[in-house]
């Protein structure tokens, strides 16, 4: 299994990749909401604790928010990590989490029809391990919304309560209620840090990996 400096590496490369981006309702740098998302992993443990897995929360919105192809990325992670399966797995976990039926890919659908069929997507291709990091993305978003935009957040809770239901048929009832109680203490540990970027486990973020292989991605 790889380690620190890998981890660190991809989150250089997440970084550069939403360089620019702000989170919408409170300003800060992008790159705060998948390290907020990895580390709440962190600190719930089990799965999402797992290397891949953390490598996949700070990489889950590059492809679909970025300019980074899938191709690209994993042109990245091939020269980051030794061991391929490790880039297969977190290949993996990022093309499921990414979404298929958006806006720009589908305007023939409304957002309902959208979301609906992207629930169906995760009942077909989801294991635990990314209803995890999908949970704990979604909880990230649900906090800023309800806070920032009680307009909108009638439609988003309304569409995380169908989310639930199918997590809920994955894990259970008990499973579940679990799971969300750890991913919200896992929250609860990472506000309590005075900085997010002074976190223990990465450090600052630093662009360990060398600017050329960053750049690769655009060749």
């Amino acid at each position: 299994m790889f380690e620190m400096k890998e981890l660190n590496d991809v989150l250089a490369f997440a970084n550069k990749a939403h360089s620019g981006q702000k989170r919408k309702y409170t300003g800060e740098d992008y790159i705060v909401h998948p390290m907020r998302v990895a580390f709440a992993g962190i600190y719930a443990d089990g799965r999402t604790a797992q290397p891949t897995a953390i490598a996949a929360a700070l990489l889950h919105d590059v492809v679909e928010d970025t300019s980074v192809t899938f191709e690209q990325l994993r042109l990245f992670l091939s020269r980051v990590f030794i061991n391929h399966s490790d880039t297969a797995e977190i290949m993996s976990l990022v093309i499921a989490l990414t979404d298929v039926y958006t806006k720009n890919n589908f305007i023939e659908l409304n957002r309902n029809q959208r979301k609906e069929k992207e629930l169906w997507r995760m009942k077909s291709t989801f294991d635990s391990t990314l209803y995890l990091i999908k949970l704990a993305d979604m909880l990230d978003n649900q906090s800023s919304i309800n806070k920032y935009d009680p307009s909108f957040a009638k439609t988003f809770n309304a569409e995380y309560l169908l989310f639930l239901e199918h997590a809920e048929n994955h894990f259970g009832e008990k499973g579940l209620e679990f799971h969300i109680a750890e991913i919200l203490r896992g929250y609860q540990c990472v506000d309590s840090m005075a900085s997010i970027y002074d976190h223990k486990f990465f450090g600052l973020i630093e662009p360990i990996v060398s600017v050329e292989l960053l750049e690769a991605t655009n060749e």
